[in-house]
């Protein structure tokens, strides 16, 4: 038997062989639960837009500060939406075998714990708008946890070797 030559064609390239493991199925519904919590969060966000502004409002000296910041919650609330739709493009075909989304999410799951992480400064704002804000804080930190727990799980030996496989489905 021999072994085909490696495609050069990227829709030609080798995937993993057989079903996926369960260390790729456990990191596939973290990152799932991950997007549904993010939804919650983004629902949140709005929820939460006039007590961060009566918040910013109160605290700063700046003119047309209202506007400012419902621009900048909706804004960071869609492009939120956009990378949660990003994670389900993404961790479907890891799940396929696919390594690149593998790497995407991790890579995506990385700036998702730095940019938590920086915003921890401004979690005592949200908590000082009352429950909604609250949550907010401990969704973000619940997210936090999945998108690790997600990593790990995608790098276990028993998916490392269902995304290194050369075989062809």
């Amino acid at each position: 038997m021999t072994v085909p030559p490696y495609p050069t064609n990227p829709a030609e390239q080798p995937r993993a062989a057989g079903p996926a493991p369960k260390e790729v199925e456990t990191a596939f519904r973290l990152l799932m639960a991950n997007v549904v919590i993010g939804i919650i969060g983004s629902i949140l966000s709005f929820a939460t837009i006039p007590s961060l502004v009566d918040e910013r409002i109160r605290t700063s000296d700046l003119p047309n500060v209202e506007a400012a910041v419902r621009t900048g919650i909706i804004i960071g609330v869609v492009i939120g939406l956009v990378i949660l739709a990003l994670y389900i493009f993404f961790a479907f075909q890891m799940r396929g075998g696919k390594n690149w989304a593998r790497i995407t999410l991790t890579v995506l799951g990385a700036l998702s714990v730095v940019f938590t992480l920086i915003g921890i400064g401004t979690y005592s704002s949200l908590i000082a708008t009352g429950l909604f804000g609250v949550l907010s804080v401990v969704i973000s930190l619940i997210q936090l946890g999945l998108v690790i727990a997600a990593i790990y799980f995608m790098f276990r030996p028993a998916a490392n070797a269902y995304f290194t496989t050369p075989l062809y489905r």
